[in-house]
């Protein structure tokens, strides 16, 4: 990471203050050689020549000193630079929160030679400040079952005001000396810097050193902040693409509970999207349209309306434009079935959270048994109609034991012979009809009348 020309500016000054070492302990040998001289004028002047060529040597040394401070600090910082680049390119190619945070916390004791660094982050729902990662020197992660002795007003502080932090020694800083954690911790070196999104602090980095003093200075503190906005940015992203894929994962299991309830479900339905083109096809529709779902998915509605002549277009085009629900019953013919089927349709827009129609959704029901027993039960008792399952099988033949009735009035013959024939077609009348609701009462069956007689099964 070190700069080849600021290497050898570095190898010239330690090279230049070697010269001037030797040159001074020259000098000093010279000054002790002329303090023993006999010559006293020349003494005098001798020595008054040195102690200005020592001065001048000991400005050349001071001046090269704090040159050489300032091309370290200068080092210093543009190393701290190119690492904040490297280190920024990193976190952000990744999106694993739990990848970026460790990321961050290695990039902050390696920027700051902290002892170590530990983030917190602002917990959305309580406002509290929750430790996510702690990691020490060694790039080895601090368990959450350790206690993290750390000065929580200070934290706390940043977090509020939203102001980075820095002392060099707490332990004799007027603003933090007092504070219980700092003495009970024997916290010296501290650093604390927010995670600031916008305007919004998410959070804050903390980085000590309870070992030593004078660990970090002001310089670190803004490094460490420029270094924490993007630690921020890359903490959201990454925050952002986790719940992004939690909400994924449950709008995939809410997807496949949803395809298992219409798989399960005895209803055909059938979904049109904006474009017109079936999205859904259960397997009730396959069963009771005898279409398999390959043949019909992403194909238009009207090429499968076409295919089992059901005009009903009309209906899912006022769906659409109104927003309505229709209802509708028709008779249409399947292959691979006798007769025609009884459909009765349901046909009810979908709509989004902003409620405007994505399409329609056609709900299916298969009446066509409920209809052949409800005509059935014109001339069947109902008890005997609820107890047949399958009208086809019960009209096959069949050997059972049956009890025959025969009924008629005693001394009919006579007493209609002094009737009207009004009156007389009024009394059987009223006779047939106490007769049937008795014979169905017992779950018979009429068969029929004879004059004044009824057989019944």
């Amino acid at each position: 990471m070190n700069d080849p020309s600021v290497t050898q500016v570095q190898t010239n000054l330690k090279e230049l203050r070697q010269l001037i070492d030797k040159l001074g302990s020259t000098v000093n040998q010279q000054q002790q050689t002329l303090i023993t001289t006999r010559a006293e004028l020349a003494r005098q002047t001798a020595v008054q020549t040195g102690d200005e060529l020592a001065r001048l040597l000991l400005f050349a040394r001071r001046t090269m000193e704090d040159l050489e401070r300032r091309i370290q600090a200068q080092e210093k910082e543009r190393n701290q630079l190119q690492a904040l680049q490297e280190i920024g390119a990193v976190i952000n190619s990744s999106l694993d929160l739990n990848q970026v945070l460790s990321e961050v916390m290695d990039a902050i004791i390696s920027l700051t030679k902290a002892e170590r660094a530990i983030l917190l982050l602002i917990r959305d729902e309580t406002g509290e400040l929750e430790v996510q990662v702690a990691r020490n020197m060694d790039r080895e992660t601090i368990e959450q079952s350790q206690s993290f002795e750390i000065s929580r007003s200070i934290v706390r502080a940043v977090a509020e005001t939203g102001e980075p932090v820095v002392t060099t020694n707490a332990q004799a800083d007027p603003r933090f000396s007092a504070q219980e954690s700092i003495i009970s911790y024997n916290l010296r070196s501290i650093l604390c810097v927010p995670l600031r999104i916008k305007d919004k602090v998410i959070g804050v980095i903390y980085a000590d050193n309870r070992v030593a003093s004078g660990i970090f200075g002001d310089a670190d503190r803004d490094m460490l902040a420029a270094f924490a906005n993007q630690g921020a940015v890359a903490i959201e992203n990454a925050r952002l693409f986790r719940e992004i894929r939690n909400h994924l994962q449950e709008i995939t299991e809410m997807r496949d509970l949803m395809n298992n309830v219409f798989e399960s479900i005895t209803s055909g339905v059938i979904t049109i999207d904006k474009t017109d083109e079936i999205a859904l096809y259960n397997r009730a529709a396959e069963r009771i349209l005898g279409l398999p779902a390959n043949s019909v998915m992403h194909q238009t509605y009207r090429s499968l309306l076409t295919a089992l002549d059901m005009p009903v277009e009309t209906l899912v085009e006022d769906v659409k434009q109104n927003g309505s629900t229709q209802h509708t019953e028709m008779d249409i013919s399947v292959s691979q079935r006798m007769g025609m089927t009884s459909l009765n349709m349901t046909f009810s827009p979908l709509h989004d959270m902003q409620n405007e129609t994505l399409g329609v959704a056609m709900v299916l029901n298969d009446i066509s048994e409920t209809k052949r027993l409800e005509s059935v039960r014109r001339y069947l008792p109902p008890a005997l109609v609820d107890q047949v399952r399958d009208l086809d099988a019960a009209q096959r033949p069949q050997r059972r034991q049956l009890a025959v009735l025969f009924a008629d009035v005693r001394g009919f013959s006579t007493y209609s012979e002094y009737l009207d024939p009004e009156q007389l077609i009024q009394v059987i009348n009223g006779y047939f009809t106490e007769a049937v609701r008795a014979i169905t009462k017992y779950e018979g069956l009429t068969d029929k009348f004879m004059g004044d007689a009824v057989m019944a099964l």
